[in-house]
């Protein structure tokens, strides 16, 4: 009877250290492969919107790529052990992670996500089996585990971006004290995003060597090609917005290059594009691995100098930086 006991309490301590143990696995799995799966809607998104001339058979040699993944990963699943299958899946699909974090090529990243996707598929197809033949809990483990997991990878999107479709991404840092002047949405005129501006004042006189302030306006217009009709109201509204002001700096992503009417109404108000000014208008700004286009600027007042303006690397976005020297 003291033997079948103590079976009993070793028994019951192991499901109860399998059960944390797979509600750690499946948690980490599904913030992990959410964050994957994200990634690879953004990169497809960007890749096809990078190459509009991209060719039906392109894609379709893509989408045959895709289809011999998903069935080298369900061989995989029919050949392999259980113990073999659960460690290979966790470690690749963290070393695809992994790989969208730290690799600066967006084709990497976008082979990596799609494989990282599909594996994440098979990996809950995995847990489910492991339900099937009670082996965890599907109320106690699984769907437990799986709702942690969304709501963390939920709570880590909503802490370093956003899920909501109203863009409120602009942002002004400065080591000078900034007083808000203005803030608003664009014009929207049935865009499938809004858009917005934010100006603000930098207190030089009273914490530089210049002697006078500087107004600072950030903004990100409409994205859509062939719409130049609404970035057009929207630059007019950025206008009317910082109408009268001096020593005046406008600066952000106009989604459209020299010579388009958007552009040219910026031109049109007196406002100078600072690297056509200083001979950088060669610098390409976006897509930021391989750039062609120009279509962030930095747009000053005649009454503020510019110099040393440069476009360095950067893949903190899908565009690059334009830095600036203005007094």
């Amino acid at each position: 009877m003291e033997n079948l006991s103590s079976y009993n309490n070793t028994y019951n301590n192991k499901n109860k250290n399998n059960s944390i143990l797979f509600t750690a696995l499946i948690t980490i799995n599904t913030i992990f492969g959410l964050q994957i799966l994200n990634s690879f809607v953004t990169l497809l998104n960007n890749f096809l919107r990078e190459r509009p001339n991209i060719s039906l058979i392109q894609v379709g040699i893509y989408a045959i790529v895709t289809f011999l993944v998903v069935f080298l990963a369900g061989f995989l699943f029919l050949v392999s052990t259980k113990k073999i299958l659960l460690p290979v899946l966790i470690a690749l699909i963290s070393a695809a992670r992994l790989i969208i974090q730290i690799n600066p090529w967006p084709p990497l990243s976008l082979s990596a996500s799609a494989l990282g996707t599909v594996l994440w598929m098979v990996s809950i197809v995995f847990f489910i089996s492991l339900v099937q033949e009670k082996r965890i809990g599907l109320v106690n483990v699984f769907f437990p585990s799986l709702f942690l997991g969304f709501a963390a990878a939920t709570g880590i999107y909503g802490m370093f971006g956003t899920w909501d479709l109203i863009w409120q991404d602009n942002a002004i840092l400065s080591k000078y004290p900034l007083k808000l002047l203005k803030s608003g949405f664009l014009p929207r005129l049935d865009a499938p995003l809004r858009r917005s501006y934010l100006l603000a004042e930098a207190d030089l006189a009273n914490n530089s060597g210049i002697d006078r302030n500087i107004n600072i306006m950030c903004t990100h217009i409409h994205h859509i090609k062939g719409e130049g009709s609404i970035r057009e109201e929207q630059v007019k509204a950025i206008l009317d917005a910082g109408s009268g002001l001096e020593r005046a700096a406008i600066m952000g992503d106009f989604n459209a290059q020299s010579g388009e009417p958007e552009i040219q109404m910026m031109h049109d108000a007196g406002f100078i594009d600072s690297q056509a000014a200083l001979g950088k208008d060669s610098q390409l700004t976006w897509v930021h691995y391989e750039p062609l286009e120009r279509i962030d600027y930095i747009w000053v007042t005649p009454d503020i100098e510019i110099s040393n303006l440069f476009v360095p690397y950067s893949t903190a976005s899908d565009h690059l930086p334009v830095v600036i020297d203005i007094r």
